[in-house]
């Protein structure tokens, strides 16, 4: 369940990459200011979403979650 929940924020903070991406441009060309303002907080709220993905990640390389490829693929007893 917590890989499923890091894969949920990592597709929002896409999902507010895109957002950041478009919409201050968008608000820069007739002066709206609100639009123009919103890149500092879909930054803050992308650099959440980053984190709680990571988080998850973290947890599955603690706990051992073999269900998640990255951690099946890196986690061995010869790793330093």
């Amino acid at each position: 369940m917590i890989p499923e929940i890091g894969h949920f924020f990592l597709a929002l903070a896409l999902s507010l990459a895109l957002v950041q991406s478009f919409l201050p441009i968008l608000g820069a060309a007739p002066g709206n200011a609100l639009w123009m303002q919103s890149a500092r907080y879909s930054a803050m709220g992308q650099m959440l979403f980053v984190s709680v993905a990571f988080a998850a990640l973290m947890r599955s390389f603690v706990v051992s979650d073999f269900t998640v490829r990255n951690v099946t693929e890196n986690l061995h007893s010869l790793n330093p």
